[in-house]
């Protein structure tokens, strides 16, 4: 099986999240919003390692199988990583690699609208949140930010 409980996944992104340099709040609100339709904590006492989205992307915190290999030759990922539905560790791994990546690129990696527009978004919607283009995020991104807004609340932050 390749469910894991949301205080197991928290744990793990504890101790993970810290040693690479970003925010466990964030993370976790990552977590949440891919893995429900409104990014609120109720409802849902476990996610599944082995999701899969319509576009490809795997696991808790939906990377893409290519991002995941360009994180590996980028260092941000061990050489010898694999996408494991079943291991815990491998999963919140990929996903802290990948926004720690992509905190390289944002101005403010604690704006959960730059998270969203990054995290969620394409490099052209990222580039319009940057440039304050906001009527021109789709509609997509914008619910993305509100379901991290809504998780961050959750899980005792502020939005």
């Amino acid at each position: 099986m390749a469910d894991f409980s949301l205080s197991d996944i928290f744990g793990e992104i504890d101790k993970q999240a810290t040693a690479a340099g970003v925010d466990p709040r964030i993370v976790k609100a990552l977590v949440v919003a891919e893995n429900t339709g409104s990014g609120s904590l109720a409802g849902k006492t476990s996610y599944s390692g082995a999701a899969v989205s319509p576009a490809g992307a795997r696991g808790l915190m939906q990377v893409m199988p290519d991002t995941a290999s360009g994180l590996q030759k980028a260092g941000f990922l061990p050489a010898d990583w694999t996408h494991d539905p079943k291991n815990l560790t491998s999963q919140v791994q990929a996903g802290i690699a990948a926004f720690k990546e992509k905190m390289g690129r944002m101005n403010d990696p604690t704006d959960l609208g730059e998270v969203a527009s990054v995290y969620n978004g394409s490099s052209r919607t990222h580039r319009a949140y940057k440039a304050g283009l906001f009527d021109q995020l789709p509609a997509e991104t914008q619910q993305y930010a509100d379901k991290l807004r809504r998780a961050i609340m959750e899980l005792g932050g502020s939005a």
